[in-house]
């Protein structure tokens, strides 16, 4: 609605709403609508509801309405909740990421992420080769240095971060993944009896889902606590006229010059917000990159520390 005044309207959509604008260049008018129960069931939680933006102008002579121009409102990461955990953090961050950022449907995510796929596939014959003629150590060693690479590289994404983009990372952790699966396997495992390989077998994969549940967990904290941080920071950039956080956000550069901005209207500030919280997103899903990156330079140090034990 216009800056001098606002109106609240709760009903069915077939309802008709009459209302008189001051005289202004726009009215600006936001609706929440959509359908609370598809399926009519109560006992599902599948409500269907958008947010728009609509700028009318008010001096139509012919129409009811004249609209200038409507915006989709983008939801904040704060209403999206994954539906399925996976066990691998970078996949479950990446498929997160081209959801909530990109906006593709779960077929296009999956025509983007078969990538990882194919590499580690092409990867597993030579994988199983040196896997039997390489210390295993050293083959660790390289499996951890290309994923944490391909980490590295993923914590470089823009809001426009698409296909190729995430080719060359997604390839990376592709190949590196049967480079880290089978040499830790074995050496955990090689120097127990056969008696007791079941149960080491059972302790192993219990701590390696338990590791991976707890990195589920901290990629999720990271999304949810620091994005509004972030996009408090880039708003406060942004009024102080930063040409960078414009470049960043994706709003044109030309308009900022490092001055204070004057004021934001409402319908450039409802625009503006959906951009912010975007580039924010994309902010914290790079920090979440580049912790488990560091994780796995980390883990990069701890290697030369195990010994090699002699099988009984």
């Amino acid at each position: 609605v216009g800056d001098d005044f606002a109106i609240k309207v709760k009903g069915d959509s077939a309802e008709q709403v009459t209302f008189s604008a001051v005289s202004r260049p726009a009215v600006y008018v936001t609706t929440y609508a959509g359908d609370p129960d598809p399926d009519k069931n109560t006992k599902t939680d599948d409500g269907v509801f958008e947010n728009r933006l609509i700028k009318i102008d008010p001096s139509g002579a012919t129409a009811p309405e004249t609209r200038i121009e409507t915006e989709t409102l983008e939801g904040t990461v704060g209403t999206a909740r994954p539906t399925e955990v996976g066990t691998d953090g970078s996949v479950y961050m990446l498929a997160l990421f081209l959801g909530l950022v990109r906006g593709h449907s779960p077929l296009e995510i999956g025509e983007i992420m078969m990538v990882s796929g194919a590499a580690q596939l092409l990867m597993a014959p030579l994988a199983a080769i040196l896997e039997t003629r390489m210390n295993a150590r050293l083959l660790t060693a390289i499996g951890f240095a290309l994923f944490g690479l391909g980490l590295y590289a993923n914590g470089l994404e823009t809001p426009h971060s698409e296909f190729w983009a995430l080719f060359w990372p997604q390839t990376l952790r592709g190949m590196a993944v049967m480079l880290c699966i089978l040499p830790t396997t074995r050496l955990a495992l090689e120097g127990w009896s056969m008696k007791d390989v079941p149960d080491a077998s059972g302790l192993f994969n219990l701590m390696r889902n338990l590791g991976g549940a707890i990195g589920i967990a901290v990629i999720d904290t990271i999304l949810e606590q620091r994005t509004p941080v972030l996009a408090a920071a880039i708003g406060i950039r942004l009024q102080a006229g930063s040409p960078d956080a414009a470049r960043e956000v994706g709003l044109p550069v030309q308009l900022f010059h490092n001055t204070p901005m004057p004021p934001m209207d409402l319908f450039t500030r409802l625009s503006y917000e959906p951009l912010i919280k975007r580039a924010a997103l994309v902010e914290s899903f790079n920090e979440a990159w580049l912790l488990l990156a560091g994780l796995f330079a980390l883990s990069l140090l701890v290697l030369p520390l195990i010994r090699r034990t002699k099988p009984k």
